[in-house]
């Protein structure tokens, strides 16, 4: 059987998302997430929405993306909206509130409790709390209110690259910065 899908309306997905983070216009909404004006308008123009504006939308207003995409909230009975609060993992963000995140965009079993998000500038990092043994991936590092995300890599020696550093590190390093968790999922950019 053939869904009706119905047609986005990009530019009213972008006027929500001002209007619900309480900015004033699209250029404050673009510096927000970290890209130019024109690519807001150029999303209008090509009348296609990205899922990374949806989610840093997602991010600023702790709206559902029903609300965001649609312009209403989930309805059991309403058959256009597909959210079921089952599919979507709510994380604690990093500077007070939380989001909403599709469960299926992390991996299996991980512990929810465990996830914080944190979002600089315009890009969407969730964070494994649970996770802070340094092998290869990304990983939040230092202050737990704006922590340093930084690419390691374990080598041979068993030191860890950190990108961006000089010299290698060892464990003991890295637990003396503070590890606050492996990166488990990001989003960058619109």
């Amino acid at each position: 059987m053939e869904k009706d899908v119905k047609k986005i309306d990009v530019e009213a997905v972008i006027n929500r998302i001002v209007d619900m983070a309480g900015m004033k216009n699209t250029a404050e909404l673009a510096k927000a997430i970290g890209v130019s004006p024109q690519s807001l308008s150029q999303s209008k123009n090509r009348q296609m929405v990205s899922l990374p504006l949806v989610l840093c939308g997602q991010m600023l207003t702790n709206k559902s993306l029903d609300y965001l995409i649609f312009g209403k909230e989930h309805k059991e009975e309403d058959s256009e909206c597909i959210e079921d609060n089952t599919n979507y993992v709510k994380i604690e963000r990093i500077g007070g509130g939380s989001v909403k995140v599709l469960a299926e965009l992390l991996r299996q079993g991980i512990n929810a409790q465990s996830l914080k998000a944190y979002v600089l500038e315009g890009k969407l990092y969730v964070i494994d709390s649970a996770d802070l043994v340094v092998t290869n991936g990304v990983f939040a590092f230092g202050d737990k209110i704006r922590p340093a995300i930084r690419k390691c890599s374990l080598q041979i020696d068993g030191s860890i690259l950190v990108e961006g550093e000089e010299k290698q590190q060892s464990a003991e390093d890295l637990n003396r910065y503070g590890i606050l968790g492996r990166v488990i999922f990001q989003q960058v950019g619109v």
